[in-house]
């Protein structure tokens, strides 16, 4: 297995644990009986946590196998 492919099978990997997370957030804030308004904050702001650390982790991927 070549490094593109091994960073390539690791950003799904990734993509697909982050969605599941922001699905399962959604599920508990509506269980919640928070306001819309709220709601969306905290969604918006959990979104930014996991888009980062989304990034952080396809970063390290790529650092241990580098791509050139």
């Amino acid at each position: 297995m070549t490094p593109a492919e091994v960073v390539t099978i690791c950003q799904t990997a990734f993509r697909q644990a982050a969605d599941s997370v922001l699905e399962r957030y959604k599920a508990a804030l509506a269980q919640q009986g928070l306001s819309d308004s709220e709601k969306s904050k905290r969604l918006g702001a959990y979104s930014i946590q996991i888009e980062a650390w989304f990034k952080r982790s396809v970063d390290a991927v790529k650092r241990k196998f580098p791509v050139h």
